[in-house]
């Protein structure tokens, strides 16, 4: 996660185009979307293992298939 947050200002104020004083509110989101998908990831991990993680594979290569056409 570390890896994460030292590249992530860089890449969202030189790649995408984003303003420096937007890159914390993007922050606070990306952290907002981890906790959120490790508490409900895990609650559906404990019930079946299988269905979750096909969804999120299939999310995943669609998401990347996406950012490619895009």
């Amino acid at each position: 996660m570390f890896t994460a947050f030292t590249y992530i200002t860089p890449i969202l104020v030189d790649n995408t185009g984003f303003s420096p004083g937007s890159v914390s509110y993007i922050l606070v989101l990306f952290c907002l979307g981890i906790t959120i998908g490790n508490i409900y990831g895990g609650k559906l991990a404990d019930r079946n293992l299988l269905p979750p993680l096909t969804g999120i594979l299939v999310l995943l290569g669609l998401s990347r298939g996406c950012s490619f056409i895009c």
